[in-house]
């Protein structure tokens, strides 16, 4: 197998053009998602896909200058990807490097080993609480958007609480945060 697509493709890049099964891949996701008309980007790791989030949300955001994303949080190597990762390496990356956008960091629900020293049955979804009150320290008009994971990888492989997205999804929807 090895052999067979090193005979076929040895190195590539979206720089300088496209393959036939990344154009199938392409029109696959538009036939899946049924829109006409529409261009489909692909990028070559996690860290362009996650860039491209950031600048497409700070584009829509113009105004704003602060993105939301957890502490001990991996999302990618690019700079803004850096700066919004909570990991400690990235987060000494960042303030060496600079960025083009701020970040804050709310804690990751981590009901195990609770960062805010809380017990799961009385914690009240305190981290939750957490991100609300970030919002409200920076004001929801200067907030990007916010950026997580749907289980923290690099950070522990962390599983959050069941409930934990959709309450995260009502404060984000009252303040009108992607």
């Amino acid at each position: 197998m090895i052999k067979e697509q090193a005979e076929e493709l040895i190195h590539f890049t979206f720089i300088y053009g496209y393959n036939i099964p990344a154009l199938q891949l392409a029109e696959e996701l538009l036939s899946l998602a049924g829109f006409k008309d529409w261009r489909v980007v692909l990028g070559l790791s996690g860290s362009d896909a996650n860039e491209g989030a950031l600048m497409l949300a700070k584009g829509f955001r113009r105004n704003s200058r602060v993105l939301i994303s957890n502490s001990g949080s991996f999302h990618g190597c690019c700079v803004g990807t850096t700066t919004v990762s909570g990991m400690d390496l990235s987060v000494k990356v960042s303030k060496i490097i600079g960025s083009w956008l701020e970040s804050v960091k709310a804690p990751y629900p981590y009901c195990y080993r609770c960062p805010l020293g809380l017990k799961p049955k009385s914690c009240g979804m305190s981290c939750v609480e957490c991100v609300r009150s970030l919002i409200d320290n920076v004001g929801s008009e200067n907030v990007i958007a916010l950026i997580t994971e749907s289980i923290q990888g690099d950070g522990g492989i962390v599983v959050p609480p069941e409930n934990y997205f959709t309450l995260l999804e009502g404060v984000l929807r009252r303040h009108e945060i992607l």
